[in-house]
């Protein structure tokens, strides 16, 4: 018998949680249609929010990577080099053919 009062009182439990749990959810779904509107509205600002501060992060880690990058890459001075070997040879020449000219004087 003591155990009949238990199953019962249990059922009253679930019984009455079960209809608070209803009441929980009528309540939430009047107060959204309600505010439904407004509850929208500041969700898509919030979303916006967050698409406008992702770009500018993307826009600023990719400025910052094209920045590094262009430090980082080192001046191709292959054509100055090649200029300084010029007139080394030139300067070369120059003195070849003023010794040349200094021993045809001479002879």
């Amino acid at each position: 018998m003591h155990f009949l009062a238990l199953i019962v009182d249990f059922l009253k439990q679930l019984n009455i949680l079960s209809h608070n749990f209803g009441v929980f959810l009528l309540v939430h779904i009047l107060v959204l249609l309600k505010h439904g509107s407004q509850v929208v509205h500041v969700v898509l600002q919030v979303f916006s929010l967050l698409r406008v501060l992702l770009v500018q992060v993307g826009v600023a880690t990719f400025l910052f990577h094209l920045l590094l990058h262009v430090l980082l890459v080192q001046a191709d001075n292959s054509r100055l080099q090649l200029f300084k070997v010029g007139d080394v040879v030139q300067n070369f020449e120059n003195v070849v053919f003023k010794c040349l000219l200094v021993a045809l004087l001479l002879v």
